[in-house]
Formats: structure tokens, sequence, C-alpha cells
């Protein structure tokens, strides 16, 4: 074509703006739906109200908690995007059929420390193994609120195994397997904490299967105390 500069010529329908391009892990299948993402949310909230007060009582703060984010990704790209060091107290349940990891990042768990001994941390300063000695000493307050706020759900017994305080060293599942991160923020006055868990996909397959039944169950109850033609809406398939 002539009188027109070919490297002027821009492809239809691409955006110059390389932060308009997000990659798309192929290798990272989406199990999780929308019924199943919505109902871990929902009770994942739970689970965070019920944290507000075992965490009240530490930082001796009103705490609000709430769920920030649900994804799914590989387990060593969760690795690496955590700090460069974090509290990972890996803990099981016989119910489930793996471990999972609650994740206290540097800050969190500094926090949690310097409330622990009610005396402030010096600058910059890295967690040690005397900090992951306190924290696994509080851990089953924390672990059996979460265990209570599964019992409706799934009963866990949860129990810790062990913790570690090096990222790479966790090795909760193989690097290219797919996870689970739930990520909750809890605030007090003008600060901040996170909590995340880690659920290999064979471990969360349980918690799934009890959310069915539990939406299974109430779908039933009120199909019972429906009218004639409500309960012909209710027998409708919904999937879960």
């Amino acid at each position: 074509m002539r009188g027109v500069d070919s490297t002027t010529l821009r492809p239809v329908g691409l955006s110059t703006n390389s932060r308009d391009v997000v990659p798309y892990d192929f290798g990272v299948p989406q199990r999780l739906g929308r019924e199943a993402t919505a109902g871990l949310r929902r009770f994942h909230e739970a689970v965070a109200r019920d944290l507000e007060l075992v965490l009240g009582q530490v930082f001796e703060h009103d705490v609000r908690g709430s769920v920030v984010s649900l994804e799914q990704t590989r387990y060593q790209q969760f690795i690496d995007r955590l700090p460069a060091r974090a509290y990972h107290a890996v803990v099981s349940s016989e119910a489930l059929a793996g471990d999972l990891t609650v994740v206290l990042p540097g800050p969190t768990a500094l926090r949690l420390v310097d409330c622990l001994l009610q005396a402030p941390s010096g600058p910059e300063r890295n967690l040690t193994i005397v900090d992951a000695r306190l924290i696994e000493d509080y851990m089953p307050r924390i672990l059996g609120t979460v265990s209570a706020a599964f019992q409706a759900y799934h009963p866990l017994g949860l129990s810790l195994a062990h913790s570690e305080l090096n990222n790479q060293m966790v090795k909760l599942v193989p690097g290219d397997d797919v996870v689970v991160i739930l990520e909750m923020l809890f605030t007090f006055g003008e600060d901040d904490i996170t909590i995340v868990l880690c659920y290999p996909q064979k471990a969360i397959v349980p918690i799934l299967a009890s959310l069915t039944d539990m939406e299974r169950e109430v779908t039933e109850e009120a199909l019972v105390r429906s009218s004639p033609i409500r309960r012909s809406i209710l027998r409708v398939p919904v999937p879960v």
C-alpha cells in the first residue's frame, strides 16, 4: 500500500498497553464453580467472625474480619509471592485427604508475638525460632476456633503437626500442584493483619462435598415447608 508506513499499522483488537495483558496459566484448572466458590467464601466469612473474638482478646481491641480473596493457583507460585519469611502452621485432620497450612505473613506473625509479649519489637526484626514457639503455644486457640466454625459443615478436629519459618522448606505439596488460597483480613483501629489458608486440592474436596450436602438439606427442608406451587419450583435441580 503506497504512501503508508506499515510499521505504523497496529493490529485491530490488540491493546498496546501491557498492563491490560493478563497471563493465563492453562495448567491450573479452575475446578471451583461459582456455587462452590460462593459456598467457601460464605463459610469462611463465618470463620472470620469467630476469629474476631479470639484475636480481639490478644490485641485488646475490637477486631473486624472479612474474606478478601479466594483463588486457585500453583503451590510454588503461592510460596514465591510470600514475604521472605512467614510463619507456616502445617495442620492435620483425619477428616481431610491431606494437610493444610495456616500462614501468618511476617508482619502478622511479629504483631501477634508483640501482643503476646506485651512489648513492641525492634525495627525490621526478622521472625525467629523463639517467635515460632510463642505462636505455636497460641495456635491451638486459633485452630480450635476454626474447627468449631467448621463443625456445622464438616467436623475436622484440626491439630498442629509442625511449623516452619522458611517458605521453601514447608513442601506441603509438589510445586506444580493446584491449591486453593483463601485470605482473611482483620482490622483493629488503624492496624490490620492477614491470615492465609492454603488448601491442597485433595484436602478441600471433602469440604466441598459437605457444602453440597448442606445446600441439599436446606433445599429439602424448604421443600417440606413450602406450598404445592413453591414445591414444584424447588424441585427444579440446581447445580452445586
